[in-house]
């Protein structure tokens, strides 16, 4: 974690040739985890380095949502 931001990453045991990195960024209620089953493995595996972000407030184990819009919209 960096600057109190959760990231997932999964990498391609084999990078894809012109490939760019993906990251996601997840809508309310939710964090990086909701990317990370089936699309962060999909891509990695078929080449595409894949990272998602958390924004603070929501990653594992966050503050009830009263709590975390506070950060969150200063985020934006």
């Amino acid at each position: 974690m960096a600057n109190d931001l959760e990231l997932l990453s999964r990498k391609p045991s084999r990078r894809k040739a012109g490939t760019r990195p993906l990251l996601f960024v997840h809508g309310a209620y939710a964090g990086a985890w909701c990317w990370d089953r089936g699309f962060l493995e999909f891509f990695a595996k078929r080449g595409w380095p894949a990272h998602a972000v958390s924004l603070r407030g929501h990653a594992a184990g966050a503050l009830p949502f009263a709590a975390a819009a506070g950060p969150s919209l200063r985020d934006s």
